[in-house]
């Protein structure tokens, strides 16, 4: 439990391989940049809504990690979830404006998903070997470089129609990939 804390200094519990629970001060507005970097033992984290900004390396490796819930969170920083290899479900909500670069990367266990956000960063869910339905919902504008490569049990994508622009090899190595539906708008 924070208390009422506000903001909690970077990397501040690095390594704590026995953390199992954790409770946000209803006054934190971040989760600051490697947070819980390898704390082995999480395996649900529910992100309240105060919360709009996932640090660099918040969650990184954190290998028991399972589910997360985030409800009003808006960006969602670097290799935030990377090496995350038991992420199987994570709840975006309508306000993520921005997923950054390989925020999910290797999350060799996610297996469906709805991205919420604007912008969805270089290789920021590289990797995803379990994906296996994608969908964006009409936020979604932007996609970048290899945003989705090597999901290798990837079947189906379905972009929404405001979706501007596909970055190089968005969806490279695919080898599953059987159906995708474009949206009118895709520029690039």
């Amino acid at each position: 439990d924070f208390g009422g804390a506000e903001k909690v200094g970077n990397n501040f519990f690095d390594g704590c391989k026995r953390l199992t629970k954790v409770v946000f001060s209803p006054d934190m507005t971040e989760i600051s940049d490697g947070m819980f970097y390898n704390c082995d033992s999480l395996k649900t984290i529910d992100i309240p809504s105060q919360i709009e900004y996932i640090g660099k390396w918040a969650f990184f490796n954190c290998d028991s990690l399972e589910n997360v819930s985030c409800e009003n969170i808006k960006k969602i920083g670097e290799e935030s979830f990377m090496g995350c290899l038991k992420l199987k479900e994570v709840s975006l909500n309508e306000n993520v404006e921005e997923i950054l670069k390989r925020a999910f990367y290797k999350c060799i266990s996610l297996d469906n998903l709805i991205v919420t956000a604007g912008t969805i960063g270089d290789e920021a869910f590289y990797w995803c070997t379990s994906l296996e339905n994608l969908s964006f919902n009409e936020n979604v504008k932007s996609i970048k470089t290899r945003a989705f490569s090597r999901c290798t049990s990837l079947k189906s994508v379905v972009f929404n129609k405001n979706i501007e622009s596909l970055g190089k090899y968005s969806f490279a190595g695919n080898t599953a990939l059987s159906s995708v539906e474009f949206g009118e708008n895709i520029e690039n």
